[in-house]
C-alpha cells in the first residue's frame, strides 16, 4: 500500500463582523451578507487547495518540498530515537554504493556522535529534524529548536544541514521557520512505514508505478534493516538510481 502525506493548511477565516446600531432588518441583512461572504471564501479556499494537489498545482501558502525531478529517487531516513540498526544499515548502503539522507534530531546526534560522524564520513547527506522533533511550537520556538540542532550536528561532524525535515510538526510553521534559517524544508513523497510490520510488509508497500523524483521515507528499525537490500534492488531493477534528497531536489547542483 502506497502512503502519501496529505497537508492540512491551517488558514484563518474571516472574523465575525459586528455591526452597531441600525434597524433589525438591516442587521439581519448584514448578518446574511457576512455569512454569504464567509461561505464564498471557504468555497474558494477548497477549490484552490484541490487544484494545488493536481499535477502542476501550486500551494497557496508555504509548504515543504516533497518531490523532485529527474530519473532518480531519494532514500531519506528519519533518525531521532533508534540507533541499534544503524551500523548494519550503513554497511548495506556501503555495500550497495548508495548515498542517502539521514535527517537526525539534535538530541540523537549528541547521544550518538560516532554514528553521526560515520554517516558524514561515508558521504551521506545530513539533514535536520530539529532538536526535539516530537515537540512543536510557534515559529520563534521552532527557529531556536532547529538552530540548536544544526549547531550540535555541525559541532560533531563538521557538516551543517541545509535541509530541514518537518516530521510530524506543523507544516506551515516548519516551512516558515526553515525559510528564516535559509534552509530547505522537506517532507516525503512515499512513507514505507518501516516502524510497522515485518520486512516483507515493508517491501509490499513499494509502489508499482514509476517513482522517479520521489523522496522515500524510512526509519532505522530492525525490520527496515532486513528490508533495505530488497528495497534498493527493487528500485534499481526499475532502472531508477538512488541518491540523497538534496540531489533529487537539485540542491547539490
Amino acid at each position: 500500500m502506497l502512503i502519501f502525506k496529505a497537508y492540512v493548511l491551517k488558514l484563518p477565516v474571516p472574523s465575525q463582523i459586528v455591526y452597531m446600531g441600525g434597524t433589525g432588518h438591516m442587521r439581519r441583512k448584514l448578518s446574511f451578507l457576512s455569512g454569504l461572504l464567509t461561505n464564498i471564501f471557504l468555497a474558494a479556499l477548497i477549490i484552490a487547495m484541490y487544484h494545488a494537489t493536481q499535477p502542476g498545482g501550486v500551494l497557496p501558502v508555504s509548504a515543504p518540498q516533497y518531490r523532485g525531478s529527474g530519473e532518480r529517487a531519494a532514500l531519506q531516513f528519519a533518525v531521532s530515537w533508534n540507533a541499534a540498526a544503524i551500523p548494519d544499515i550503513l554497511d548495506i548502503l556501503k555495500d550497495k554504493s548508495v548515498r542517502t539522507t539521514f535527517a537526525v534530531s539534535g538530541e540523537w546526534a549528541e547521544n550518538n556522535p560516532a554514528l553521526l560522524m560515520r554517516m558524514a564520513a561515508e558521504g551521506h547527506e545530513i539533514a535536520s529534524m530539529g532538536y526535539y522533533p516530537d515537540m512543536d511550537g510557534r515559529i520563534g520556538w521552532t527557529v531556536k529548536d532547529v538552530r540548536r540542532a544544526n549547531e550540535a550536528v555541525k559541532k560533531i561532524c563538521g557538516a551543517e544541514p541545509a535541509i530541514y525535515y518537518e516530521g510530524s510538526r506543523n507544516t506551515v510553521t516548519s516551512t516558515l521557520a526553515a525559510k528564516k534559517l535559509k534552509l530547505t524544508a522537506v517532507s516525503s513523497t512515499i512513507d514505507l512505514l518501516t516502524a510497522k510490520g515485518t520486512a516483507a510488509d515493508i517491501l509490499s508497500r513499494l509502489p508499482e508505478k514509476p517513482i522517479e523524483g520521489s523522496i522515500i521515507l524510512l526509519r532505522p528499525t530492525a525490520a527496515c534493516k532486513e528490508a533495505l537490500g530488497g528495497i534498493i534492488n527493487a528500485i534499481e531493477e526499475k532502472g531508477i538510481g538512488l541518491t540523497c534528497t538534496g540531489d533529487v531536489l537539485g540542491l547539490s547542483e
